[in-house]
């Protein structure tokens, strides 16, 4: 298989044709909030996996924005998890072990 490291210049000219061409067909879309979430719950009913947490934001920049939250919150969660539960344990389970 050829790698390609570099763009011809008539693929460079041909970048903004097709970027409007999209840009427009996407602009010209019109998002349904409750359609899309019913089309995400089934794929995943479909895929016999639990439904998600659905998240709907306004641009791109919000979406990164709010994937480093989620995740951010995620990696609390198991330092505190991993924090907590061999503390527990040994309280529950070193005074029966003697």
């Amino acid at each position: 298989m050829n790698e390609i490291t570099k763009l011809s210049q008539e693929q460079l000219e041909a970048i903004p044709k097709h970027r409007d061409e999209w840009t427009n067909k996407l602009g010209a879309l019109k998002f349904n909030e409750p359609t899309a979430k019913k089309s995400i719950e089934w794929l995943y009913q479909l895929s016999g996996l639990s439904k998600p947490h659905i998240v709907f934001v306004d641009s791109p920049l919000a979406m990164q924005s709010a994937a480093n939250i989620l995740c951010n919150k995620g990696q609390q969660v198991w330092r505190q998890v991993r924090r907590q539960v061999p503390q527990q344990v040994r309280q529950k389970v070193g005074g029966k072990v003697s």
